[in-house]
Formats: structure tokens, C-alpha cells, sequence
């Protein structure tokens, strides 16, 4: 986590310009891409391996860091923290796992979602991959339906 201490700061007075990022977010932030890049080689697998049994031709896999503001039970905006997996599919559509630190709580959330806005979360910290499969597969199947009524 300290490796990213420097990059943290740097990208909260980024995405501060949003929503007020605090400092104790520094610490939230390096959490979060620690286990990012726990998940990395898991996730990457398994969104490929998924596109290349049901498509012809490859996707492209991008993966980002982000921010973007979610609204409480109160009605503030505050910010969620995310890094996300995408595998873009030639016809723009595509599937995600995002794996969110909540600013409040503190939490980390993961969840997959996909081109028709739906998205499912599965339980964190993961006991097996088991879950991301099967929701991967929910979101590729959508995916391989839309593209062949294209």
C-alpha cells in the first residue's frame, strides 16, 4: 500500500475537483488498488476465457481507475472509488467488474456489470471465484444473445 501512497494523493486532488475528497480517502484509495492487483490476474482469466468461448473474434480489455459521485440514503453526494475491468466487444457493447470503495463506510464492494446497465454484486471478500463465474456468465450470455439478433 505504501508504494501507492504518492499516486493516491495525486489522483484524489484529481478527483476531488468532483466531490471533496478527504485525506483518510489516501488510505482507502492504496487499499483498493492492493487488491485490485490481488484480483487482477483472476478477473482478466475469466472475462477473457468467457469471450473466447462464445465469440469469434476478441474483445478488447481495458482496465481504469475512476471516481464517480454516488448519493446517500440522506441525499448527499459523496464519492465511490473504482477500478473496473472492461472487455469491450467490436459491436460496443461489453461486460465489467468493478471493484468500489465506498468514501463513507469504507467498504469494498465487487460487482459485475454489463452493456444493458444491470449490475450484480457478489459477496467480498470472494471465498472462490465460483460467483464471478457465474455472473460473468449471466452477463455473456446477454452479450452473445444481442449479437446474434445483430
Amino acid at each position: 500500500m505504501a508504494d501507492y501512497r504518492a499516486e493516491a494523493a495525486d489522483f484524489l486532488s484529481r478527483a476531488g475537483s468532483t466531490l471533496p475528497a478527504v485525506e483518510a480517502d489516501v488510505e482507502l484509495v492504496c487499499r483498493l488498488w492492493t487488491i485490485a492487483d490481488e484480483l487482477d490476474m483472476d478477473i482478466c482469466e475469466a472475462l477473457q476465457r468467457f469471450d473466447g468461448a462464445l465469440f469469434d473474434t476478441s474483445a478488447e480489455l481495458e482496465i481504469t481507475r475512476g471516481a464517480e459521485p454516488v448519493a446517500t440514503p440522506g441525499g448527499n453526494d459523496t464519492l465511490a472509488y473504482l477500478c473496473t475491468w472492461t472487455l469491450a466487444r467490436p459491436d460496443s457493447q461489453s461486460a465489467s467488474v468493478v471493484l468500489i470503495a465506498d468514501q463513507v463506510s469504507g467498504r469494498l464492494e465487487l460487482e459485475v456489470r454489463h452493456f444493458t446497465g444491470v449490475k450484480r454484486a457478489i459477496q467480498f471478500p470472494m471465498e472462490t471465484n465460483e460467483e464471478l463465474y457465474e455472473l460473468l456468465a449471466s452477463a455473456f450470455f446477454a452479450l452473445y444473445s444481442h449479437s446474434t439478433r445483430l
